[in-house]
């Protein structure tokens, strides 16, 4: 079985796409209700916030070392509570 990863440097990519798109999307609409013609600082910050996540999950992905995420989060916390974390990271994701 050929068995194929990601590396350090393409999940970051990946996890910055993400990050950029849910932070203009998702999160600046319910805050420009409240701010009507400051929107657009509500869209800026969203944005510098979830660039302060990319580090973070980056410095997760280089710890994974070819595992996946519940085999990673069982590793980490424990066989019963990592299958359970797991199970509601799923469902609620």
């Amino acid at each position: 079985m050929n068995k194929r990863s990601i590396s350090v440097r393409q999940f970051a990519l990946w996890i910055t796409m993400y990050q950029i798109g849910s932070a203009y999307l998702l999160i600046p609409s319910s805050l420009a209700a409240v701010a009507r013609h400051d929107a657009w600082i509500c869209t800026v910050v969203a944005i510098a916030i979830h660039f302060l996540l990319i580090p973070l999950l980056s410095a997760i992905a280089g710890q994974m070392r070819g595992m996946s995420f519940v085999q990673h989060l069982r590793r980490l916390i424990g066989n019963p509570t990592g299958r359970v974390l797991s199970i509601l990271f799923i469902l609620l994701a």
